[in-house]
């Protein structure tokens, strides 16, 4: 059963698992607090499931059985690698417990391609909805290296 924005706004927000909670005045329906716990639904026409399928070319750096690793279209730092999982993750937030050595995977594998490349020191970053800057809606790591980075991001 598809669902309204509204419930992606709230998992945006972290608000799925508080929100009976954070809204006491209303009544959840187990059916609703169950639906909002659940992860977004995934959609496999974005660019990244795509390249993972073949239909748009991409170099990979990196690849493996569990993701690969491709330069940036639009980089944002002399080096803008993203590293992508093949299993089909919308966001971090969606990521489950038994995706717990996938996202190890992920993160080794950026910092060995960032040193592969040059750069055994570098920035990596996940974005976690669209209110922080997620784009594309399946899980990527980018790593960025090559300029200096201020602190805190953003």
């Amino acid at each position: 059963m598809p669902r309204p924005a509204a419930w992606r706004e709230l998992r945006d927000e972290g608000l799925e698992t508080a929100a009976p909670a954070a809204l006491p005045s209303l009544q959840w329906p187990a059916f609703l607090v169950t639906q909002l716990l659940q992860p977004l639904p995934y959609e496999s026409s974005n660019v990244f499931a795509r390249i993972l399928r073949g239909e748009i070319p991409a170099q990979f750096l990196h690849e493996d059985e569990h993701c690969v690793a491709f330069r940036d279209l639009a980089p944002q730092a002399p080096l803008h690698v993203l590293v992508v999982p093949r299993k089909a993750i919308a966001t971090l937030g969606d990521a489950r417990s038994n995706d717990a050595a996938l996202l190890g995977h992920l993160m080794l594998t950026a910092v060995q391609v960032a040193k592969q490349l040059g750069h055994p020191e570098a920035r990596f970053v996940v974005n976690n909805g669209a209110a922080v800057g997620q784009s594309v809606f399946h899980l990527h790591v980018h790593v960025l290296a090559g300029r200096a980075f201020a602190w805190p991001p953003g």
